[in-house]
């Protein structure tokens, strides 16, 4: 990754907040994201962009390691974006 593209990359808060904006911007930070702590958060946005693309089952393959996880912990926000995912997914 150069210089340029990382600076280029969101948080994964600011990927969220634009994933319906700019979605390849999301998709990107998103897949950075994957090998570092943040990667249940990229797990829940990749499961967004992958359903509003129609990619289902890779969606449900994303969300469903993301919730196995965050309900391990406290309830958050990312548990409650994934479980809405599901929710679409399964409607």
């Amino acid at each position: 990754m150069t210089d340029a593209t990382a600076a280029q990359l969101l948080s994964m808060d600011q990927a969220w907040d634009r994933r319906d904006t700019a979605p390849a911007q999301a998709r990107a930070t998103a897949q950075a994201q994957v090998g570092t702590p943040a990667r249940i958060q990229a797990l829940v946005v990749l499961a967004y962009l992958d359903w509003r693309t129609g990619q289902l089952s890779q969606a449900t393959e994303h969300v469903t390691t993301a919730i196995s996880t965050l309900r391990l912990g406290e309830p958050s926000v990312w548990l409650g974006r994934g479980l809405n995912i599901l929710a679409a997914l399964h409607s």
